[in-house]
């Protein structure tokens, strides 16, 4: 019976690292799509196009590859969780659901992120192509 009790002991403790590991990589990586999520709601509220669109291009560039990094995070939290699911065996449908949501918001922040960026790597090559065209009538009114 003792053997059966200090097992559950630390079969518990394991339970409460690992969650509580889960809990604090999960909101550090909710605090940046959150704040990623209301930069870009802020940036693409601009009617037409952007004032500054090589800092636009730069900032959506410089989010892609902060996007790189953080997914190394999701992923950590995501072996954690795994982890965690194993630790509680048929319990672990809170721990499913939490990084079913997680993963949700990761694909809506990053996917908006994305198309933002796109967005603005076409604005930039219709302004290059119509800076030749400028380009070319200048010269050919010049001559």
């Amino acid at each position: 019976l003792g053997a059966k009790v200090t097992e559950r002991k630390q079969q518990l403790e394991k339970c409460l690292k690992l969650s509580r590991k889960m809990r604090k990589e999960m909101n550090v990586l909710t605090e940046w799509l959150a704040a990623t999520d209301m930069e870009l709601t802020k940036r693409s509220a601009v009617e037409g196009m952007p004032s500054n669109l090589d800092s636009e291009v730069a900032w959506g560039k410089a989010t892609q590859k902060e996007i790189e990094k953080q997914k190394v995070h999701l992923k950590s939290i995501t072996e954690v969780g795994e982890a965690l699911k194993t630790v509680l065996g048929k319990k672990e449908t809170l721990v499913e659901d939490k990084l079913s949501l997680l993963n949700s918001n990761w694909i809506a922040v990053t996917s908006r992120a994305e198309e933002w960026l796109n967005l603005l790597l076409e604005y930039q090559k219709h302004m290059e192509t119509f800076d030749q065209n400028v380009d070319h009538i200048t010269k050919w009114i010049i001559q």
